[in-house]
C-alpha cells in the first residue's frame, strides 16, 4: 500500500502546478488577436516543460474555437480569421511528458482597440 501512495504522489507532481505568468491578450486587427506569456516559475514546473497548450474560447458560449500546441521556446501566438469585434478568452498551460498542468488565467479581448 505504501508503494502505491508514492506512485500516485509522484505522478501528481509531474505536471506544472501553476500556469505561465504574465498572460496578455490584445487585438492586432478587426479579426485577429495575439496572446503573449512568460514561462512557468521554476518552483512550479515539476518536470521538463515540453511546450504550451493555448486554448481560444468563444467568450459567450465557452466553446473551444482553437486548441494549439506550441514548443517550449514559443511564448506567443496569433489567431487570425476571427469574428470582427467579438470577445474571446485565451488560456495557456505548460505541458510535460505526463500532460498539461494548470492553465493561466484567461485574457478577454474584443475587436480592434478593445471596442
Amino acid at each position: 500500500m505504501f508503494d502505491i501512495i508514492l506512485e500516485v504522489s509522484s505522478f501528481s507532481l509531474s505536471v506544472p502546478t501553476k500556469g505561465p505568468t504574465k498572460l496578455t491578450v490584445y487585438a492586432t486587427g478587426r479579426s485577429s488577436l495575439r496572446a503573449e506569456w512568460d514561462v512557468v516559475p521554476l518552483c512550479c514546473r515539476y518536470g521538463n516543460i515540453r511546450g504550451y497548450e493555448v486554448v481560444l474560447l468563444d467568450h459567450d458560449s465557452r466553446k473551444i474555437v482553437s486548441n494549439v500546441y506550441v514548443n517550449k521556446s514559443t511564448l506567443s501566438l496569433e489567431f487570425h480569421g476571427l469574428l470582427p469585434f467579438y470577445s474571446y478568452d485565451v488560456s495557456v498551460a505548460a505541458f510535460t511528458k505526463t500532460g498539461s498542468g494548470v492553465a493561466s488565467e484567461n485574457g478577454t479581448v474584443t475587436g480592434e482597440a478593445g471596442t
